[in-house]
């Protein structure tokens, strides 16, 4: 019985290592590619910049399969739904576009004011007071069910090891 208690303690402390790792990975991937790209956008001084940042978030987005789903663990909700997110995102990028895009073709039309709104209008998409804003656990969808999972076994393992050594 020593034995096999210290094995399955030896799995539960490695399991619960490897959860951490894993999630500090996966949020700092997300953080990096994603979400600090988004608020450089939001803060862009001016419309070439935020342009510039909210396509290479998109690239991540979308290089990574966050367009469709929901990154809610049971109860899927529109606050999680990662698809209303990236369509928010692709038509905040077409509106900087057409700005972009008139600005080339040379038609002042749009003067400081309207670029000015565009970027408040994009700073209102992409952030929630001083935060970016991201459907709840983005960072492990779409196997947000699956970590979860890994997670309560590793704890309740753990428990039970802790349970049984102080008995």
């Amino acid at each position: 019985m020593g034995k096999l208690f210290a094995v399955v303690a030896v799995l539960c402390m490695v399991s619960l290592v490897a959860f951490v790792v894993y999630s500090v990975q996966q949020w700092y991937d997300l953080k990096v590619g994603c979400m600090d790209l988004l608020k450089l956008a939001a803060n862009a001084p001016d419309v070439p910049a935020a342009h510039g940042f909210l396509s290479q978030a998109l690239e991540y987005i979308e290089a990574n399969g966050l367009t469709e789903g929901n990154s809610a663990y049971f109860f899927h909700t529109q606050k999680n739904d990662v698809g209303i997110w990236h369509r928010q995102l692709v038509g905040a990028k077409a509106t900087l576009e057409t700005i972009l895009q008139r600005k080339a073709v040379g038609n002042e039309s749009i003067v400081q004011l309207g670029k000015d709104n565009a970027l408040m209008k994009l700073r209102e998409v992409l952030m929630d007071g001083t935060t970016v804003t991201v459907p709840d656990n983005l960072a492990w969808f779409p196997n947000q069910q699956l970590v979860l999972l890994w997670w309560v076994a590793t704890v309740a393992g753990c428990l039970v090891i802790f349970l049984l050594a102080i008995s």
